[in-house]
This record gives structure tokens, sequence and C-alpha cells, in this order.
């Protein structure tokens, strides 16, 4: 791989890994409030944070070998 792909790679693979890190933080504090709100909201912004997770990891995996 040629350095100015590398340097394109990691800092899509930098920006993902922060995304998926401020996901965790989000589900974290979301734990923590969800006292108050109605069960099917909880439930729907999970299935919507798992669903970012999923979509990242994948990309992720997906461009680990090259």
């Amino acid at each position: 791989m040629a350095f100015e792909e590398y340097k394109k790679s990691f800092s899509q693979d930098k920006m993902l890994w922060e995304e998926l890190f401020a996901l965790t933080r989000e589900v974290e504090s979301f734990k923590v409030s969800i006292y108050g709100n109605s069960l099917e909201a909880i439930l729907a912004r999970l299935e919507e944070i798992e669903k970012e997770i999923d979509i990242l990891l994948s990309y992720l995996q997906e461009n680990a070998d090259k």
C-alpha cells in the first residue's frame, strides 16, 4: 500500500473508531437516562445505535486487509 493510501485509510479508520467509541459512550449515558423514558423510545434508539455499530464494524472488517 502506498503511503498516501495508508494515510487516507488510517484517517478513515481513526474516524470510524472514534465514532464507535462515541456510540459506546452514548449507550452508557443512555442507560443512565432510561428511567422516565418510554420503553418504545428506549428500544428504538438502542436499535438505531446497534445498526450504526454494525455498519461501522462491517466497514472496518472489510477494510482491515487492505
